[in-house]
């Protein structure tokens, strides 16, 4: 009995894990071809230039712990805290680093704009770091659904806000919250589904 509704969950995981990828992505690409009509190549490049920085914080801030997790076999509420905590505290160092490099940044690339983009788009390494053990709970759950509910609100809430902001002239400022929002939104969604508190 415990092994066929393993099987189940397993099947309903892949199915939503599946939607979550074509759906996300496909909403992705529909919303990147509008902004492009209305945003110029060099306001994507601005953002480009501090992905490299964002992307790689984020790997540090995870360290790992969320995977490891997701193998053991019997986690307890310490165990949850405290990678909760760890992510939390890499999330503050890395956002901090970025925070203080931002000028450096601006310079290396020669875009004075660079810092304030820079200072606001990292705000979403804090959010990942709130996120992540609520990401992790569900994986471990197979609780695909709700993950993929997250996954697509955020990208619909974000994707219609940057087009909204882009049409009032918003320019970069239109991406960099378009990757706040969709980071809030999923933290919301998850947080608002998954009762598990620190």
């Amino acid at each position: 009995m415990a092994e066929s509704e393993l099987k189940r969950k397993t099947i309903r995981g892949f199915f939503w894990s599946s939607v979550e990828s074509i759906l996300s992505q496909g909403l992705g690409i529909v919303f990147g071809i509008f902004l492009a009509r209305i945003l110029s190549p060099d306001e994507f490049g601005i953002l480009g230039m501090i992905t490299i920085f964002i992307s790689v914080s984020q790997v540090f801030v995870d360290s790992g712990l969320s995977q490891s997790l997701i193998r053991k076999q019997n986690c307890t509420t310490a165990d949850y805290s405290t990678v909760f905590w760890v992510n939390m505290v890499m999330g503050l160092l890395f956002y901090l680093i970025i925070w203080i490099a931002a000028p450096y940044i601006a310079a290396f690339y020669k875009n004075d704009q660079l810092v304030s983009v820079t200072r606001i788009t990292s705000l979403s390494i804090l959010i990942v770091s709130v996120t992540l053990i609520q990401q992790t709970i569900l994986t471990k759950d197979v609780d695909f659904k709700t993950i993929t509910k997250s996954s697509l609100a955020g990208t619909v809430v974000s994707g219609l806000a940057s087009l909204l902001l882009a049409f009032y002239g918003y320019g970069v400022w239109s991406l960099v919250w378009r990757s706040i929002i969709n980071q809030a939104v999923r933290s919301a969604v998850l947080w608002a589904h998954n009762r598990w508190k620190p």
